[in-house]
């Protein structure tokens, strides 16, 4: 059997070993903090960039959704003028018809 004074001198080595574990432990769990901080801050970004991103798009939307509209009216005008060209021709070629 070991003397008190052996146990005691393993006793502070084992205490010496865990305290020198625990520190590296707290390290660790401090290097896990900064890790899982860094992590939401770039997860709260990135939600605030696609909430940015969205409302472009909806901007984009209602933009391409007036311009279509524009372009409808616009295509509709120009049917209407060729229409109205279409008639004008006819009507100078049956004009030019009774010439003779």
């Amino acid at each position: 059997m070991a003397s008190l004074e052996e146990r005691l001198v393993g006793a502070e080595n084992e205490l010496a070993t865990l305290r020198e574990r625990l520190d590296m432990e707290a390290g660790l769990a401090a290097g896990r903090d900064r890790d899982t901080s860094d992590v939401l801050v770039k997860l709260r970004a990135q939600g605030r960039n696609m909430s940015a991103l969205r409302e472009t798009q909806v901007e984009h939307s209602h933009r391409l959704e007036r311009i279509e509209h524009h372009l409808e009216q616009l295509d509709l005008v120009q049917t209407q003028r060729f229409d109205a060209i279409d008639e004008a021709l006819r009507a100078v070629v049956r004009l030019l018809g009774n010439v003779d």
